[in-house]
């Protein structure tokens, strides 16, 4: 399943997975829980896979979508590293059902 993402399904994610904890919440604590069965549901071989740099696949695709949502001021640049936090600028999901 992890090859069918794409980066809107992990900014998606990521988006509803900070609201539900408040609105800001620690990267590994986020990317755990997108992890689970409330959104992608991932195999223990999913969760082993690489990238050619030897980082974990879907780390690196959830750091991307933060950095991408950092860029279009969806996620709050001054917070302490590794803390993910929402700016107030509203965020429309695309539900793809997944």
């Amino acid at each position: 399943m992890i090859d069918q993402l794409y980066q809107h399904h992990f900014c998606n994610a990521i988006v509803l997975e900070l609201k539900d904890q408040g609105g800001g919440a620690n990267c590994r604590d986020v990317i755990e829980a997108l992890k689970g069965p409330k959104w992608f549901d991932l195999t223990s071989e999913e969760m082993a896979l690489t990238d050619p740099c030897g980082s974990n696949t879907f780390d690196h695709s959830c750091h991307a979508a933060a950095q991408y949502l950092r860029k279009h001021a969806y996620l709050d640049r001054h917070v302490q590293r590794g803390v993910w936090r929402l700016t107030t600028k509203p965020y429309g999901t695309i539900d793809k059902g997944y």
